[in-house]
Protein backbone atom coordinates (compact mmCIF):
# COMPACT_ATOMS: atom_id res chain seq x y z
CA UNK A 1 0.00 0.00 0.00
CA UNK A 2 1.68 3.80 -1.45
CA UNK A 3 0.89 5.28 2.12
CA UNK A 4 1.08 8.98 0.04
CA UNK A 5 -1.65 7.95 -2.59
CA UNK A 6 -3.24 4.70 -1.16
CA UNK A 7 -2.53 2.90 -4.48
CA UNK A 8 -2.18 -1.00 -3.86
CA UNK A 9 0.71 -2.95 -6.00
CA UNK A 10 0.72 -6.87 -5.99
CA UNK A 11 3.44 -8.78 -4.17
CA UNK A 12 3.49 -11.81 -6.21
CA UNK A 13 1.49 -14.24 -8.69
CA UNK A 14 -2.27 -14.52 -7.17
CA UNK A 15 -2.67 -17.80 -4.89
CA UNK A 16 -5.22 -20.27 -5.93
CA UNK A 17 -7.46 -21.65 -2.96
CA UNK A 18 -8.73 -24.12 -5.05
CA UNK A 19 -12.45 -24.01 -4.48
CA UNK A 20 -12.54 -22.26 -1.48
CA UNK A 21 -13.82 -18.77 -0.78
CA UNK A 22 -12.24 -16.61 1.31
CA UNK A 23 -14.09 -14.83 4.41
CA UNK A 24 -12.14 -12.85 6.48
CA UNK A 25 -8.39 -11.91 6.39
CA UNK A 26 -5.99 -10.83 8.66
CA UNK A 27 -2.31 -9.67 9.19
CA UNK A 28 0.52 -9.66 11.84
CA UNK A 29 3.75 -8.56 10.56
CA UNK A 30 4.77 -10.80 6.91
CA UNK A 31 1.98 -13.42 8.15
CA UNK A 32 -1.18 -12.68 6.44
CA UNK A 33 -4.47 -15.36 7.66
CA UNK A 34 -7.55 -16.23 5.80
CA UNK A 35 -10.42 -17.57 7.20
CA UNK A 36 -12.36 -19.58 3.87
CA UNK A 37 -15.10 -22.00 3.57
CA UNK A 38 -16.60 -23.80 0.54
CA UNK A 39 -20.03 -23.52 2.44
CA UNK A 40 -20.37 -26.93 2.75
CA UNK A 41 -17.98 -29.07 5.37
CA UNK A 42 -14.33 -27.20 4.64
CA UNK A 43 -13.52 -25.05 7.09
CA UNK A 44 -9.95 -23.92 6.76
CA UNK A 45 -7.78 -20.93 8.59
CA UNK A 46 -4.73 -20.73 6.28
CA UNK A 47 -1.76 -19.04 6.84
CA UNK A 48 0.54 -17.18 4.16
CA UNK A 49 4.19 -15.82 4.38
CA UNK A 50 4.46 -12.25 2.64
CA UNK A 51 8.11 -11.60 0.94
CA UNK A 52 8.23 -8.08 -0.16
CA UNK A 53 12.40 -9.27 -1.34
CA UNK A 54 11.27 -11.77 -3.70
CA UNK A 55 7.93 -11.09 -3.81
CA UNK A 56 6.56 -13.78 -3.17
CA UNK A 57 3.33 -15.24 -1.09
CA UNK A 58 3.84 -18.80 0.08
CA UNK A 59 1.22 -21.14 1.87
CA UNK A 60 2.66 -22.05 5.20
CA UNK A 61 -0.12 -23.52 7.18
CA UNK A 62 -3.32 -24.70 7.23
CA UNK A 63 -5.61 -25.65 9.89
CA UNK A 64 -8.84 -27.34 9.66
CA UNK A 65 -11.74 -25.54 11.86
CA UNK A 66 -15.10 -27.82 13.65
CA UNK A 67 -17.39 -28.15 11.09
CA UNK A 68 -21.30 -29.16 11.97
CA UNK A 69 -23.23 -27.61 9.60
CA UNK A 70 -21.67 -23.89 10.21
CA UNK A 71 -19.35 -21.67 8.21
CA UNK A 72 -16.56 -20.21 8.80
CA UNK A 73 -17.01 -16.77 9.27
CA UNK A 74 -14.26 -14.25 10.99
CA UNK A 75 -10.62 -14.14 11.90
CA UNK A 76 -8.67 -11.55 13.92
CA UNK A 77 -5.26 -11.42 14.97
CA UNK A 78 -4.66 -9.49 18.46
CA UNK A 79 -2.40 -6.04 18.62
CA UNK A 80 0.45 -8.02 19.74
CA UNK A 81 0.34 -10.29 16.58
CA UNK A 82 0.60 -13.25 18.94
CA UNK A 83 -3.03 -14.47 19.09
CA UNK A 84 -5.18 -15.71 16.49
CA UNK A 85 -9.25 -16.37 16.88
CA UNK A 86 -11.50 -17.33 13.86
CA UNK A 87 -15.22 -18.43 14.34
CA UNK A 88 -17.29 -20.90 13.18
CA UNK A 89 -21.24 -19.60 12.64
CA UNK A 90 -22.99 -23.34 12.32
CA UNK A 91 -21.10 -24.64 15.83
CA UNK A 92 -20.92 -21.66 17.21
CA UNK A 93 -16.82 -21.75 18.43
CA UNK A 94 -14.15 -19.86 18.73
CA UNK A 95 -10.93 -21.07 17.81
CA UNK A 96 -7.62 -19.70 19.06
CA UNK A 97 -4.49 -20.12 18.22
CA UNK A 98 -0.36 -18.37 19.13
CA UNK A 99 1.43 -17.79 16.81
CA UNK A 100 4.98 -19.09 15.80
CA UNK A 101 6.46 -16.29 13.83
CA UNK A 102 9.80 -18.61 13.00
CA UNK A 103 7.78 -21.29 11.16
CA UNK A 104 5.09 -19.26 9.84
CA UNK A 105 1.89 -21.91 11.46
CA UNK A 106 -0.04 -21.56 14.24
CA UNK A 107 -0.23 -23.54 17.43
CA UNK A 108 -3.81 -24.21 18.51
CA UNK A 109 -4.00 -23.46 22.72
CA UNK A 110 -5.09 -26.22 24.38
CA UNK A 111 -8.79 -24.89 25.20
CA UNK A 112 -9.41 -24.40 21.79
CA UNK A 113 -11.99 -24.23 19.88
CA UNK A 114 -14.43 -22.65 22.48
CA UNK A 115 -17.93 -23.55 22.49
CA UNK A 116 -20.37 -20.38 22.63
CA UNK A 117 -24.28 -20.25 22.45
CA UNK A 118 -24.34 -17.55 20.27
CA UNK A 119 -23.60 -18.19 16.62
CA UNK A 120 -20.99 -16.10 16.73
CA UNK A 121 -20.52 -14.25 12.80
CA UNK A 122 -16.98 -11.78 13.49
CA UNK A 123 -14.64 -11.77 16.31
CA UNK A 124 -12.29 -8.83 17.40
CA UNK A 125 -10.04 -8.32 19.82
CA UNK A 126 -9.27 -5.06 21.83
CA UNK A 127 -5.57 -3.42 20.85
CA UNK A 128 -3.98 -5.00 24.43
CA UNK A 129 -5.44 -8.25 23.34
CA UNK A 130 -7.36 -9.28 26.73
CA UNK A 131 -10.45 -8.93 25.50
CA UNK A 132 -12.30 -10.57 22.84
CA UNK A 133 -15.47 -9.16 20.62
CA UNK A 134 -18.23 -11.33 18.87
CA UNK A 135 -21.12 -10.05 16.61
CA UNK A 136 -23.75 -12.91 16.87
CA UNK A 137 -25.92 -13.11 13.75
CA UNK A 138 -28.54 -15.34 15.50
CA UNK A 139 -28.99 -13.34 18.67
CA UNK A 140 -28.00 -9.82 17.42
CA UNK A 141 -26.18 -9.73 20.43
CA UNK A 142 -22.53 -8.66 21.31
CA UNK A 143 -20.46 -10.88 23.53
CA UNK A 144 -17.34 -10.02 25.61
CA UNK A 145 -14.46 -12.65 26.79
CA UNK A 146 -11.68 -12.25 28.87
CA UNK A 147 -8.54 -13.80 27.02
CA UNK A 148 -5.53 -14.81 29.04
CA UNK A 149 -2.07 -15.14 27.35
CA UNK A 150 -2.46 -19.04 27.53
CA UNK A 151 -5.96 -18.42 25.23
CA UNK A 152 -8.12 -19.19 27.69
CA UNK A 153 -11.62 -17.04 26.65
CA UNK A 154 -13.93 -16.33 29.43
CA UNK A 155 -17.41 -14.67 28.96
CA UNK A 156 -17.40 -11.65 31.23
CA UNK A 157 -20.25 -10.85 33.62
CA UNK A 158 -23.19 -8.90 31.52
CA UNK A 159 -22.54 -10.70 28.21
CA UNK A 160 -23.76 -11.17 25.76
CA UNK A 161 -25.05 -7.13 25.21
CA UNK A 162 -28.26 -6.82 23.14
CA UNK A 163 -27.43 -4.59 20.29
CA UNK A 164 -30.96 -3.24 19.53
CA UNK A 165 -30.79 -4.00 15.93
CA UNK A 166 -30.85 -6.53 13.73
CA UNK A 167 -28.74 -9.46 12.25
CA UNK A 168 -25.57 -8.31 14.35
CA UNK A 169 -22.52 -9.19 11.82
CA UNK A 170 -19.50 -6.83 11.92
CA UNK A 171 -17.72 -5.13 14.47
CA UNK A 172 -15.09 -2.18 14.61
CA UNK A 173 -12.65 -1.80 17.93
CA UNK A 174 -11.49 1.79 18.48
CA UNK A 175 -7.44 1.34 18.87
CA UNK A 176 -7.97 4.93 20.88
Amino acid sequence: INGATGALTAIGMPVATANLHPRSIAMAGSLVFVAVTDFVNDNKLLTFRVDTTVPSVTLTDTRTLPAGGGYTSSVDVNGQGTMVVATVAGPSTLSLYTVDHAASALVEVSTSPTVVLTNPRTARFNPAGTFLFTANISSDTVSVFGVTSAGVVTEQTGSPYVTGGTTATGLAIDAL
